[in-house]
């Protein structure tokens, strides 16, 4: 949603918040031995294509992914699947989320299997984060850590190339929630400020600040979402009834000319000269702003977008400004980056002379009609507004 001020198309408030996945897969209507209680409002089997087996909302991959081995394997820099639209879970009240999950190399701090976002997070999140498998929910759409409660096990230890059957459940009734690891319950915890996330769910990455991240390594299948809370009868029949019949598939190779051969890993800043769009930027977003720049960010096959006001980074309406991020491609002289809700993809023509980075506008697509813009007049001024003009490297670290 966007609003239109002095000609400038203005990205409204909009807040995240992350929680990892309790996905439960049924490839099927009714599992044997489960009443149809049990049956899953969406599921999805992941093992030809992002069609559901339950429900009726698809998902649509994105980045580096492959299908194959009965699963969805991603390459944990940029591949994700994602509903179009809102998920279907309502996480204010009892749900149920669960996967089967393998690890095609070491994990990183924090990998999300299955998550629903809202803006700023998510409000749920299944995986795996500080060494431990994981369900978080928030109490806000919010990145901020005292928002935060987790569940978590650390046993039994991810091996690459395993099967792990993972469950978050949240139970309204008892203000609980639960994660399971293999059938078996392996910690549960009290929680009783849930929100609602109206963003899609999203199998294989989360986010934080508003910018996508946790980006899983490995692969995917037998997704599920229950609108109850599942006891631990029906989630030890789901490890039983669901488990793979495959071997995981193997992590895809990203191709490093994809992402330019991470040339553009780090921080590239273009600070914003006095004039019209100074003025503008600085009157709706920092009024008493003396130095104002925007900064890109490139990650693998991330990217994230922020504003620089007097030397420190914004990312979220949390503090007045907003940003954004998605995944990109790169194909010769061309930069494509695609925004993370996977709907619209800008492609550039770039050009590297040391730590100097051109980006010039070339093309606004909209991803699920194909409809494409190349007059910059039918643009976004303020994407324009930001190319014809040169980034400097401004860091090696890609975080924020």
């Amino acid at each position: 949603m966007v609003d239109i001020i002095d000609g400038y198309r203005v990205p409204r408030r909009r807040s995240r918040a992350m929680v990892l996945l309790t996905v439960t897969v049924v490839v099927g209507a009714v599992l044997a031995g489960c009443t149809t209680a049990d049956t899953p409002s969406a599921s999805w089997g992941l093992e030809d294509d992002g069609s559901p087996s339950a429900g009726d909302q698809a998902v649509t991959a994105n980045g580096g992914y492959s299908f194959e081995g009965g699963a969805l394997a991603l390459d944990g820099l940029s591949g994700f699947a994602m509903t179009d639209g809102s998920g279907p879970v309502d996480t204010t009240a009892a749900f149920t989320v669960a996967a089967w999950v393998d690890f095609g190399r070491d994990p990183n701090p924090y990998d999300a299997a299955v998550s629903q976002l809202g803006s700023t997070a998510a409000a749920f999140y299944l995986g795996y984060a500080d060494g431990a498998w994981d369900f978080t929910m928030k109490t806000a759409d919010s990145s901020d850590a005292e928002t935060t409660h987790r569940v978590s096990a650390s046993t039994p230890a991810p091996t690459v190339d395993t099967w792990v059957h993972l469950v978050g459940v949240y139970d309204d009734a008892d203000d609980l929630m639960a994660l399971y690891v293999d059938g078996t319950k392996a910690a549960e915890g009290d929680f009783d400020e849930p929100w609602q996330a109206e963003g899609p769910l999203t199998i294989g990455r989360s986010q934080s600040n508003g910018i996508p991240s946790d980006f899983w390594p490995g692969a995917i299948t037998q997704v599920a979402t229950y609108a109850r809370a599942l006891d631990g009868d029906a989630v030890a029949a789901l490890y039983d009834s669901t488990r793979p019949a495959a071997d995981p598939p193997p992590l895809p190779q990203p191709d490093p000319s994809t992402y330019a051969d991470g040339i553009l890993d780090g921080t590239w800043d273009y600070r914003i000269p006095r004039g019209e769009f100074f003025d503008f930027m600085a009157r709706e977003y920092a009024p008493d702003a003396t130095g104002l720049s925007i900064r890109l960010g490139f990650d693998g096959g991330a990217w994230w977008q922020g504003v620089v006001v007097d030397g420190e980074l914004f990312l979220t309406t949390d503090h007045d400004l907003e940003g954004d991020g998605g995944t990109f491609t790169v194909d010769g002289t061309e930069l494509t980056l695609v925004g993370g809700g996977g709907e619209v993809a800008v492609t550039y023509a770039w050009a590297l002379d040391g730590d100097e980075l051109a980006l010039e506008v070339l093309e606004e697509c909209d991803v699920p009609s194909g409809a494409c813009v190349a007059d910059p007049s039918q643009m976004d001024p303020v994407m324009v507004d930001i190319t014809g003009n040169t980034f400097v490297k401004s860091g090696d670290d890609p975080t924020y």
